[in-house]
């Protein structure tokens, strides 16, 4: 999609409609947009490609990653700027309900916040009952350094739809003792340890993993907010642990990733994303990343017999369209 001068000048077809069509999720992201529209927001031209110009025309249009859609929103002015982040909730919100209806993975809704509405320069926080967030100045003198273990995955999705399962009930029969609760995010450690005889082994493993993520998070964003990225190091270890220890979501390979990242000038390290293989993640300090990637190529590869992948980059931007 290209955008001239306020006109919507040209569609590329990549898909063609009747293949669309049979994708429930992207039909839940035109009646969103749609929405939008009719609630007076400055969008014609996306409600136009997807409501009148695009699924429901035979000429069809391609599946539009969050990044295209953003795109084809005009120039921003202030009432526009508004319009572009309730879209971008928006999206957000129709990409996870892709991920658990299409996909079946019944996933959270922090990925599709970051990548929709990530700022450069700044972490976000997301309170995932209400949807609120907030951006959270990065400090300049870090970055992030990501692992790639290039391991299997497999059976990732089933288990994180298990450990889903075992936190609910954790959270269900904690609130036979804890009325006041409606879920386990409103427990505190203190009260899951009083209570912890109520519950299976595995279930309080992982009710502790989850209400301690809580506590960890929150005192990141403090740390972060006073630049104290020793103690956001120290608090990415210990999420660490508690994914492999408590959650179980870790693997071989993450753990060795972590251990071959956590070397002089890396604050901290843990595993992202929902484990089993993928990535980890290292905060570090700039003129240390070079050697960090090197232990990781050099340390990684000798435990593993694996070749990773490394990035390192700044805290940046969500999804969007680079001009070149």
């Amino acid at each position: 999609v290209w955008w001239k001068g306020g006109h919507h000048t040209q569609m590329t077809v990549i898909r063609p409609v009747a293949r669309l069509q049979q994708l429930s999720y992207y039909h839940d992201l035109v009646e969103r947009v749609a929405a939008l529209r009719a609630g007076g927001k400055p969008l014609p031209m996306i409600a136009r490609i997807l409501t009148d110009e695009g699924w429901h025309s035979t000429k069809g249009t391609g599946p539009l990653t969050v990044s295209t859609v953003r795109r084809c929103l005009p120039p921003s002015t202030t009432g526009q700027r508004i319009a572009r982040r309730r879209f971008s909730e928006e999206l957000a919100k129709a990409a996870q309900h892709a991920e658990n209806s299409f996909v079946g993975v019944n996933c959270g809704i922090m990925d599709q916040f970051i990548s929709s509405l990530g700022a450069k320069q700044h972490a976000l926080l997301i309170d995932c009952r209400s949807l609120d967030y907030e951006l959270v100045p990065f400090p300049k003198d870090a970055a992030l350094i990501i692992g790639n273990t290039k391991a299997s995955r497999s059976g990732a999705n089933s288990a994180y739809n298990e450990r889903r399962q075992e936190r609910e009930e954790g959270g269900a029969t904690l609130q036979t003792v804890l009325p006041q609760i409606e879920a386990l995010r409103d427990v505190t450690s203190a009260e899951l340890e009083m209570h912890k005889g109520l519950l299976d082994p595995t279930v309080y493993r992982r009710c502790r993993h989850v209400v301690s993520e809580n506590e960890r998070v929150l005192a990141a964003v403090a740390a972060l907010r006073g630049g104290d990225l020793v103690s956001v190091g120290k608090l990415m270890n210990a999420s660490h642990a508690s994914l492999r220890d408590d959650y179980e979501v870790s693997s071989a390979a993450l753990d060795a990733m972590v251990e071959a990242m956590n070397i002089e000038g890396c604050f901290g390290a843990r595993l992202t994303g929902a484990g089993f293989g993928g990535c980890a993640v290292a905060l570090a300090r700039p003129e240390d990343v070079q050697e960090i990637a090197d232990t990781i190529y050099h340390s990684y590869a000798r435990a593993t017999n694996i070749w990773p992948d490394v990035y390192t980059t700044p805290a940046s931007s969500g999804a969007h369209i680079e001009a070149l």
